[in-house]
């Protein structure tokens, strides 16, 4: 497998050591996207070398894998990895001299999740802020819940003024203004890696329409 070279420079930037001048190992799984307890993966390595801008996957050669707290994520001889507890964890492998390491996050399991408000009205022109609230099989709150926000129309925009962005492009974090963009209905979705939830969205004409309106969205992505 190859990743790109953004990828590539990440790694290097992360935490790639070079223990041999002009080689180095590399976990193609970065720490961006966090696990959720009960998660299994595969991690991938693969060598980075001077003439070579890529992570190749070398899953064939012996590694040594190790994790810094089993208890919260384990890995095995192959660097097959499940998460176990909410945590942090750092998983490093080595070949040889060669060495790599990354930081993953491990989030509590989500059983439901609920957008709030349930919906709502918004002038063109104008924002509101809505909110996930995720909670555990025992209905507990989970906090810091990871969830992806999708904006079903062209109605609306998840960018601000002096911002730029496509309207529905999937955007992180707990909570997420709504910019209306033309009068209209559509939806408010969030997702995490299991779950969907969906409000409805009503888009009204600006309060002052004309000349003021039209101001109002020169600097903004809609």
């Amino acid at each position: 497998m190859k990743l790109f070279p953004a990828l590539f420079l990440a790694c290097v930037a992360a935490s790639c050591l070079p223990i041999r001048e002009g080689e180095a190992l590399c976990l193609q799984e970065r720490s961006s996207e966090p696990f959720v307890v009960g998660d299994a993966a595969t991690l991938r390595v693969g060598r980075v070398d001077a003439d070579d801008f890529f992570c190749a996957d070398e899953n064939s050669r012996p590694y040594r894998w190790h994790s810094s707290d089993a208890g919260v994520a384990s890995v095995d001889g192959k660097g097959r990895l499940r998460a176990r507890k909410p945590g942090k964890v750092w998983v490093s492998v080595a070949q040889d001299t060669l060495r790599d390491s990354v930081q993953f996050l491990v989030l509590p399991p989500v059983a439901r999740i609920r957008i709030e408000p349930r919906g709502g009205r918004i002038r063109v022109g104008e924002s509101a802020v809505f909110r996930i609230v995720a909670t555990d099989a025992a209905g507990n709150p989970v906090p810091d819940a990871e969830v992806e926000w999708f904006s079903g129309g062209l109605e609306s925009s998840f960018y601000g003024p002096g911002e730029r962005g496509p309207w529905s492009f999937a955007r992180r974090g707990a909570t997420r203004a709504v910019w209306a963009c033309r009068p209209g209905r559509s939806s408010l979705q969030a997702r995490t890696r299991y779950l969907e939830d969906r409000v409805p969205l009503e888009f009204l004409p600006a309060a002052k329409p004309g000349a003021a309106a039209d101001t109002a969205l020169e600097n903004h992505s809609c």
